[in-house]
């Protein structure tokens, strides 16, 4: 959790928020990307939920991860499971790292 401490984290492909329930608490912002609209329900029921709690909150985007401004993100970080392959998310990646839009 330290890693994350003060980042701006981003979760491509965040399903059931598991892992963004964690990172929100310690980031500066975090974002959780998610195109499913079932588990973007879930996304934003987790959000409101932690908020309420008092938890550290999250934004949700509800889009592809392809759509997504990823300039400011410090850690880009995402639910390896088809269509997010490593190799395909680390291709996309690196062609927006190429293009200047990645630091």
């Amino acid at each position: 959790a330290r890693l994350y401490e003060d980042k701006h984290i981003v979760e491509l492909g965040s399903r059931s928020g598991d892992g963004m329930a964690c990172f929100s608490q310690r980031a500066r912002k975090a974002v959780a990307v998610e195109y499913n609209p079932t588990y973007c329900a879930k996304l934003w029921e987790l959000q409101a939920e932690q908020t309420r709690a008092g938890l550290g909150g999250f934004e949700v985007q509800c889009d592809d991860f392809r759509a997504v401004d990823l300039r400011q993100a410090e850690y880009i970080t995402w639910w390896q499971q088809t269509p997010l392959t490593n190799e395909a998310v680390l291709g996309f990646l690196r062609h927006e790292y190429d293009a200047g839009r990645l630091s």
